[in-house]
């Protein structure tokens, strides 16, 4: 696994949660601090730079799920506060299980082909594609193509990270 980069230290306003970078999948975030003369008007931001596949995925395979990796990108234990990012892979043929919990999903397929189950039906999604799926919603993303599936997912802090 290779280290964090970090980028810049700048004084700026306002917050800024997140950004995802698609081309490389690539994840940057700015993270809140005070910057070294504690003056409170004044804050201080950190980029972390990380390739997706550097973090040691976790596999899931059962009767429910096939086929299926997925990695914290960003989380609790890089005090994101407000949300988590995940880069799941679904070999072809695969799928995530079904299944709705309170909480939504904010979706951006990477590259791939495959469908998402909502609303009782399948629909279709391929490279570019956003999808959101609300809270409660029984959902599903399955591999209909020859390559890999792979979407970054985002859900609120407090929701299980994988």
């Amino acid at each position: 696994m290779s280290p964090a980069i970090l980028v810049s230290e700048a004084p700026w306003a306002g917050y800024v949660s997140g950004l995802h970078l698609g081309l490389d999948l690539i994840t940057v975030y700015w993270q809140y601090g005070q910057n070294k003369s504690n003056d409170s008007s004044e804050r201080k931001w950190t980029v972390k730079i990380i390739a997706y596949s550097d973090v040691e995925p976790t596999y899931f395979e059962n009767p429910q799920v096939k086929g299926v990796a997925g990695r914290v990108v960003i989380g609790k234990n890089d005090n994101a506060n407000n949300f988590c990012m995940r880069v799941f892979e679904i070999a072809s043929g695969g799928n995530t299980p079904r299944h709705s919990h309170d909480w939504e999903h904010e979706v951006f397929v990477h590259s791939g082909e495959g469908e998402v189950y909502g609303e009782g039906q399948w629909k279709p999604l391929q490279a570019g594609n956003v999808i959101f799926i609300p809270g409660n919603e029984e959902h599903q993303i399955r591999n209909v193509g020859k390559g890999k599936l792979v979407f970054v997912c985002l859900v609120p802090s407090g929701a299980p990270e994988l």
